[in-house]
């Protein structure tokens, strides 16, 4: 067992602390270790509304945690605190991401944070589509539809629209 310990440390553990000090991956550890206090409370949330409001309906007919104020109020509160963390944990990690590698590179930890942050919402598609069926449209309000180049297109019996919501 000695035997195989020293060859570990020989031959692998030097290439195993070369990869654990590579910038990038102690910044991504960081940023995993900084957006936990903001999962655990989410989490803690979501798993009180689970059992005061998604549980007893299984055991009891016609409860409704919503009807019992004090219930409620807990459960709308649980609501806030996963509004506030878990639905944005990737914003959440993104600054955080960015800040540590910048901190890693020894230049301003908030621009850091700022840029990834900005370049990650950046590369968010914000496009639509959607359809109306079963209308009856008359030619006059086709032709008015069609002749925008706005992203909607008519026919007789329904309305589409595609496109993009960003500034062009």
């Amino acid at each position: 067992m000695d035997a195989l310990t020293a060859w570990l440390e020989k031959y692998i553990l030097p290439i195993a602390g070369r990869i654990g000090a590579q910038k990038h991956l102690v910044a991504l550890r960081d940023a995993f270790i900084g957006t936990l206090p903001a999962t655990m409370a989410g989490s803690v949330a979501v798993m009180l509304n689970a059992i005061l409001r998604d549980l007893p309906p299984q055991f009891f007919e016609g409860y409704d945690g919503n009807s019992i104020p004090v219930i409620s109020q807990i459960i709308a509160i649980n609501g806030y605190v996963w509004n506030g963390t878990l639905a944005v944990a990737g914003l959440i990690f993104v600054f955080s991401w960015g800040y540590n590698l910048a901190r890693a590179y020894g230049v301003n930890e908030l621009a850091g944070g700022i840029v990834a942050t900005a370049s990650s919402i950046a590369g968010i598609t914000f496009s639509f589509a959607g359809e109306i069926t079963g209308l009856n449209l008359d030619q006059s309000t086709i032709d008015a539809i069609n002749i925008n180049e706005a992203g909607w297109t008519a026919t007789a019996t329904g309305i589409s629209a595609t496109g993009w919501a960003g500034c062009h």
